[in-house]
C-alpha cells in the first residue's frame, strides 16, 4: 500500500494522523490498564489509501485490528446510526463494517480483523499481519480471514 505521505496527498494524510491521534487517546486513557490490551503493541494506522474516494486502511491497536473507511472529501456520515451495519464491496468480497464514534475524528466504520491481539509478540509483526489482511482484501481472493491471518491454507488455497 502507498504511505499517504509519501504520494503527497495532504488530506489523506491528515485523516490518517487524526485517526491515529484519537486512538492513541483511547489507548493512553481508557484502555492502558485493561487485561485486554497487549502491552507490546501500540496504535499504528498501515497502508491508508483512497479506496472509491474515501481513506482505507488498517488501523492496529493494542486491543484489536480493524479495517477502517472514512468518510470521503466533502461526505457527512454524522447521520448514520452508530453501531449500525454497512456492507462494503472490496475487491476480495463483501465485508461487515460497523458505523463507529471518536472524538477527534467523528464518524467512521470498521470491520474486524482481528480481537483480541493478546497472542501477537511485537509491533513489526502486527504491522506484517495488516499488511497480509489489507493484500488479501484488495485483490480478488478466495483465502478466508484465518487463512489470510495463519498463513494456513487447505490444498486448495483456502
Amino acid at each position: 500500500m502507498k504511505d499517504p505521505a509519501m504520494s503527497g496527498d495532504t488530506w489523506l494524510t491528515q485523516q490518517v494522523q487524526l485517526l491515529e491521534a484519537a486512538f492513541h487517546r483511547v489507548q493512553d486513557e481508557q484502555m492502558a490498564e485493561m487485561a485486554l490490551a497487549n502491552p507490546a503493541l501500540t496504535v499504528e494506522a498501515v497502508g491508508f489509501h483512497r479506496y472509491q474516494g474515501r481513506p482505507f486502511g488498517a488501523l492496529l491497536s493494542p486491543w484489536f485490528l480493524n479495517l477502517i473507511l472514512l468518510p470521503g472529501e466533502g461526505e457527512d456520515w454524522e447521520r448514520l446510526p452508530e453501531r449500525s451495519e454497512q456492507h462494503w464491496a472490496l475487491p476480495a468480497g463483501i465485508y461487515l463494517f460497523h458505523v463507529c464514534r471518536a472524538a477527534g475524528i467523528g464518524t467512521f466504520q470498521a470491520c474486524s480483523m482481528m480481537s483480541p491481539v493478546e497472542r501477537v509478540e511485537d509491533q513489526d509483526t502486527f504491522r506484517m499481519m495488516a499488511e497480509a489482511v489489507l493484500r488479501s482484501v484488495c485483490r480478488p481472493s478466495g483465502h478466508s480471514r484465518r487463512a489470510v491471518l495463519t498463513g494456513r491454507f487447505d490444498d486448495e488455497g483456502h
